[in-house]
């Protein structure tokens, strides 16, 4: 189907102008989110100079609703207010409707969540918000109920506000008071913009000649934090509900410190309808085996306190609940028997869930910050396969190596150095890549580069420090050689597309790691792997641009403690130097293979908590060597570090190269 098929054109009133015309336009958005909109009676709007300029020519305000796939209560209110008549009718009309998607445009996303939650008190999605023409907060919520909602109950004796009545005041308010709406949306933009930079102004204002005020000690702060809030019944931290937060979890992990039955989930078979959950749940009618391992009740196993909607009642989700051993002894059964019944009923399970149940809408847009934890991750299950399946870490290896090859060739502009945000539908979209992409990308490359020891990877990151040190680094308004850390968007040099209302940077972590965190862990690696003394310069600025708050709360910064205590006690570096000739191809690969299990267990032995830093150089032959079989990956490496430029005298024996403390040593290896 065509886009003009898709096309609403919605008239706002018998006789209206042309120029007032609105046309829904979400055919044109490459987001599967924002495109499942496009059949709304809502003029929906894209996030563009177009939408903008045409608030500013009828003098309306943008209703701007933010959401995203996976959220449940995004696609219940576009059922309940979206698609209502009565709704499109009043939006089309009075208002500027725009649909984003929240991981499209998280710059957007952040400064107007900031704004409801002070407001506010709270936040979540669908995020909707009421701006001026110049994009200043006018009113915001969350989720309201429509026309085709459930009645929902009275609180404290009063219905529930309706989406139509927020409508229908707003307008109001807008035609009868609009100097008054838009001086106040541009105080609250004032003191939204400086509450943003106030940490940043409070770091500065104290900060010492010396710049010793984050010290190791806020490691244990950190740790005491997580600890007196470990639920040791159930498992996680605090109270439900509870969210993971990998980054909290990896900071325990590094520490090395580690320590069922009665929580509650949330899911009758033969579902038609989407619901949140609905595709992986199951119902009683499995065997008795099944149900007692996997947590299965007759009235379900989802506690009423976290189903307020009855969205569950008589459902179950499915959680190992008890042990297979555990299983058996109740049912007198083997546990090998147990076991069987178990594998045997996953595959009646998957099967009849793949014929029977509706699938969750696929959001397939590819995200350059995600790509890059997940080349991380591959290229660290990579490292640790080595030595336990082999085939398994090449094929880590591959597909790390794949992703990385796919966003150089469609998301990266090799002549400028910029990356691009999203790719879908065979081209990418037009929105230029956040400070996280950047990060998380350097920070998967820096790991492969350690899974591979090819400098090619390591080059790819170098040029994309430099490209985020050029157009996202925030200085010092006194002087422009101090890093304040990095923004979350590029400077409007290298943008035409339409931002937030100020640039945000952030260092605290949540479900994803910290943008500036993961910068300065970058910062600091790189100017190990590259001697590059301005780098560890930007990484130890970095972390002094959020000194107040980290010293305040350091458990929500925990991806910065790795880099003080790197910056504190200095960082490890092991190189593993191929020097010794070897006769075969054959005995080369062994020889490379010896030397990798060499650095890695050095590289084991460091004490910090920050993880030591791994290269490898090639000194053996130059590529006019006849009889050289494998390509030189450590040339370009040895050309950015003047600590291997020389090593290329070291030919004749392989070796490390310790340095620590100030000091490196060599070790020979055998």
């Amino acid at each position: 189907m065509d886009t003009a098929t898709h096309r609403k054109r919605i008239d706002e009133s018998a006789g209206s102008p042309a120029s007032a015309e609105l046309v829904n336009r979400l055919s044109e958005s490459r987001s599967p989110y924002v495109r499942s909109h496009m059949n709304n009676p809502v003029a929906w709007q894209l996030w563009d100079s177009t939408a903008i300029n045409k608030a500013k020519q009828l003098n309306r305000l943008i209703f701007l609703s933010i959401g995203y796939s996976a959220c449940h209560w995004c696609h219940v209110m576009e059922k309940e207010s979206f698609m209502s008549a009565e709704v499109a009718t009043i939006l089309n009309k009075s208002f500027i409707p725009i649909k984003l998607d929240r991981e499209e445009r998280p710059d957007i996303d952040d400064v107007y969540m900031n704004y409801v939650q002070a407001t506010t008190g709270s936040g979540g999605w669908p995020l909707n918000v009421f701006l001026t023409p110049d994009l200043e907060p006018v009113f915001g919520g969350t989720y309201w109920p429509g026309p085709n909602a459930t009645p929902l109950p009275k609180l404290g004796g009063e219905e529930p506000v309706g989406f139509v009545d927020v409508l229908e005041k707003l307008r109001d308010v807008w035609n009868t008071q609009q100097l008054r709406c838009r001086e106040s949306a541009k105080e609250i933009t004032r003191q939204l913009r400086e509450f943003a930079e106030e940490g940043i102004h409070l770091s500065q204002a104290n900060k010492s000649e010396q710049e010793e005020d984050l010290e190791v000690d806020l490691l244990e702060e950190a740790y005491t934090h997580f600890a007196a809030r470990y639920d040791a019944t159930n498992g996680g931290f605090s109270g439900s509900p509870k969210f993971p937060t990998p980054v909290n979890l990896s900071f325990l992990l590094r520490l090395s410190r580690y320590p069922e039955e009665k929580t509650q989930t949330a899911a009758q078979p033969e579902d038609t309808e989407k619901r949140e959950g609905a595709y992986y749940i199951l119902g009683h009618r499995d065997a008795d085996v099944c149900a007692r391992h996997w947590g299965v009740l007759p009235d379900g196993n989802v506690a009423r306190v976290n189903d307020p909607h009855d969205e569950f009642m008589n459902r179950n989700v499915l959680r190992i609940a008890t042990t297979p051993a555990q299983v058996a002894k109740e049912f007198g059964l083997h546990e090998e028997e147990t076991i069987r019944i178990l594998k045997s009923s996953r595959v009646k399970l998957r099967e009849y869930r793949e014929t029977k149940r509706v699938r969750p809408e696929l959001d397939d847009k590819v995200i350059v910050a995600w790509n890059g934890l997940v080349i991380g991750a591959l290229a660290k299950c990579a490292i640790l396969l080595e030595d336990i399946d082999e085939e398994k870490s090449k094929h880590c290896k591959l597909m790390a190596s794949n992703a990385v090859k796919f966003i150089k060739e469609n998301l990266f502009d090799a002549e400028s150095g910029q990356l691009w945000r999203i790719y879908r539908a065979d081209s990418r979209g037009n929105t230029p890549g956040f400070a996280d992409d950047y990060a998380y990308l350097i920070s998967g490359l820096l790991q492969l580069y350690e899974a591979t020891f090819d400098d090619a990877h390591l080059q790819f990151a170098d040029k994309l420090q430099q490209y985020l040190n050029k157009y996202f680094i925030s200085v010092s308004a006194s002087d422009s050689s101090i890093c304040t850390g990095f923004y979350m968007t590029p400077s409007e040099a290298v943008t035409d597309t339409p931002g937030a209302l100020f640039r945000l940077k952030t260092g605290t972590d949540s479900a994803t790691p910290s943008t500036n965190g993961v910068i300065a862990q970058n910062l600091l690696r790189l100017s190990t792997l590259l001697e590059d003394e301005s780098y560890k310069l930007k990484a130890r600025q970095t972390c002094h641009a959020f000194a107040v708050e980290i010293m305040q709360h350091p458990f929500l910064f925990v991806g910065m403690l790795d880099v003080i205590v790197g910056l504190e006690i200095g960082t490890k570096s092991v190189t593993g130097v191929l020097g010794r000739a070897t006769a075969t191809g054959e005995d080369r690969v062994k020889a490379e293979r010896d030397l990798i299990r060499r650095i890695r267990t050095e590289a084991g032995r460091t004490a910090s908590t920050s993880a030591a830093v791994l290269s490898m150089v090639d000194v053996r032959a130059t590529k006019s060597d006849p009889d050289r079989s494998r390509t030189d990956t450590s040339s370009w490496l040895r050309g950015r570090n003047s600590l291997f430029k020389e090593l290329s005298s070291a030919k004749g024996k392989d070796f490390l190269l310790i340095c620590e403390a100030g000091s490196c040593r060599t070790v020979d290896v055998v």
